[in-house]
């Protein structure tokens, strides 16, 4: 199941941190739910101590829970994965099209050399009528 993409790690990061102190756990399950990054019993009801969390610290407590930070962690390096691959199928496409368009342009140059090579040696022909 492909899950949309948000862009980018910090912002994925920046809102479960933002999420972090809710003082319940709704607004933090529907992001989770619309990211699509696990099922909704991996989240608490209500805010717990976090200590045991590497990315989403809080001295409050925190609706997140560990897995719910490797689930994160998980889908950032996917999508980091997806965005590189996409860049780079463009940047196959742009290189090989230039380079195309290079070995066009090395054939007409080598049609010129070859035509102005022929042309300088029949200077001394002369055409009569």
């Amino acid at each position: 199941m492909k899950r949309p993409c948000c862009g980018s790690a910090a912002v994925l990061l920046l809102l479960l941190a933002a999420l972090a102190a809710e003082p319940n756990c709704e607004e933090v399950k529907k992001v989770f739910q619309l990211r699509q990054i696990g099922p909704s019993k991996w989240l608490p009801e209500t805010p717990r101590s976090g200590s045991d969390l590497q990315v989403c610290t809080s001295e409050d407590p925190t609706c997140c829970t560990r897995k719910m930070e490797e689930r994160y962690q998980a889908a950032v390096r996917q999508d980091i994965q997806n965005l590189l691959q996409t860049s780079s199928s463009t940047l196959k496409f742009l290189i090989s099209r230039n380079a195309a368009a290079f070995q066009v342009l090395d054939r007409v140059s080598f049609g010129l050399e070859n035509l102005i090579g022929f042309l300088t040696e029949q200077k001394d022909i002369k055409i009569s009528p």
